[in-house]
């Protein structure tokens, strides 16, 4: 395995530092046999360490929302679905079945569809990947969008971080929310107005 994917490998699995990832990176010569295959045990303690990643991911939970029932949160999710932003970020889905009871049919509000939708050629990169065309995107999350700036120290929005603010990320949408970010532009200029 090249040094480079090794540390990255290591990296995803939990090593916090390069120094660390290089202390793994010695025990690994432990954990393969001829060749550099690894042992059953080499293998058996790396797919551990994917299991116990897996589920710490899982399991992470998102902020809880802030301000439920508040007039202008209140206001701000009509508008939001008026608009017809809900149509793709949508407010409310139900996990399935899990093996982990405490994420088995629960009602989640992560402002999804986890599907993919063309955004229009503003978006488009051209670059088609697995089933998505060079302009489709998957909905992202919208969960926590108001701690952005708190938790990252930044407002950058979008695939690529292009849009500087919620408002630029929502003009950077074509293609299918096209309607959408036009009823959102309305709202924008009638606003300015009054």
């Amino acid at each position: 395995m090249p040094e480079a994917n090794l540390h990255l490998t290591l990296a995803f699995l939990g090593s916090r530092s390069r120094a660390d990832a290089d202390a793994v990176a010695a025990l690994l010569p432990a954990l393969a046999g001829p060749l550099g295959v690894l042992t059953t045990a080499g293998a058996l303690w790396l797919a551990r360490k994917l299991q116990r990643v897996t589920f710490y991911a899982r399991t992470l939970t998102v902020p809880a929302r802030r301000d439920v029932g508040h007039a202008d949160t209140s206001a701000g999710e009509r508008s939001f679905s008026d608009l017809g932003c809900s149509a793709c970020h949508r407010l409310e889905l139900k996990t399935g079945r899990s093996d982990v009871a405490a994420l088995g049919e629960q009602t989640i509000r992560p402002y999804t569809d986890m599907l993919l939708h063309d955004m229009g050629p503003g978006l488009a990169d051209g670059r088609p990947d697995s089933l998505a065309t060079g302009s489709e995107w998957r909905t992202p999350p919208l969960w926590g969008i108001g701690l952005v700036r708190t938790v990252n120290r930044h407002t950058r929005f979008l695939h690529d971080g292009r849009a500087r603010s919620i408002e630029e990320a929502i003009r950077w949408h074509g293609g299918e929310a096209a309607a959408a970010t036009q009823r959102s532009a309305s709202c924008r200029n009638a606003n300015a107005r009054t």
